[in-house]
């Protein structure tokens, strides 16, 4: 009898997983619909058999559970509580990259464009997250706007902003994140990979206040780049 009662325990012990060690799939337990992240009132879970798919929602808003969307922050009831708090050491701007970009400042929020034509999106943006930021993401369409002031008042044929089709092609994403594009605003005829070559970058021109596909490594474009920093 004492071995059967052993036999049975180590078999039940054997089909028991702690929560902390199951599947961190939030998609796991519901096959199709949508799940807010356990940490981030704007990120939520976008499940399709099983599979998750995280996205985000605009900077305005929060993903709320109640209405299985994102709603404007005042509408949510979002209440992230946290037991740990963790300690980052503040973020200081390079003084060598400062010298190769001109600074913008718009409502709380810091942008750079470079001095010089930009050579690859990847060195852009490393240059960026010096200055403790990330290739300009464009959210809306005032902050486009603000994009285009920018080339405008210096002088420039166009700039490189965040965006890729890298990954996927003609799923546009921010390299950063990974997540897609909310605001996309394509000029006529745009995206075309103009000349048979692969544009797999977004940049807007002094031309107009559109999107442009561009190369990630243009040669000699002329065209610059936009950091953003919050």
């Amino acid at each position: 009898m004492a071995v059967f009662k052993s036999v049975l325990l180590l078999l039940l012990m054997s089909h028991y997983v702690p929560v902390s060690c199951q599947d961190p799939n939030p998609c796991q337990r519901i096959k199709n619909g949508k799940v807010r992240h356990p940490t981030s009132c704007n990120k939520y879970y976008d499940c399709a058999n099983h599979r998750a798919k995280q996205k985000t929602c605009k900077r305005t808003k929060h993903y709320s559970t109640k209405a299985r969307g994102c709603v404007p922050i005042h509408q949510s009831n979002c209440v992230i509580t946290t037991t740990t708090v963790p300690t980052t050491q503040a973020c200081t701007p390079n003084e060598e990259s400062l010298k190769l970009l001109n600074k913008f400042e718009h409502f709380g929020k810091t942008y750079y464009i470079s001095k010089e034509t930009y050579t690859s999106d990847i060195a852009s943006a490393a240059v960026c997250e010096s200055l403790c930021g990330y290739l300009a993401e464009v959210d809306d369409k005032s902050e486009e706007e603000i994009i285009h002031k920018m080339i405008l008042d210096n002088n420039a044929k166009g700039a490189l902003v965040g965006g890729t089709d890298k990954h996927k092609d003609r799923v546009w994403e921010f390299d950063r994140s990974r997540g897609k594009l909310q605001y996309i605003n394509w000029c006529p005829g745009q995206p075309n990979n103009y000349g048979g070559i692969r544009e797999q970058c977004v940049s807007y021109t002094y031309l107009e206040t559109c999107m442009h596909d561009a190369p990630c490594e243009p040669g000699a474009s002329g065209s610059r780049y936009i950091c953003e920093s919050d």
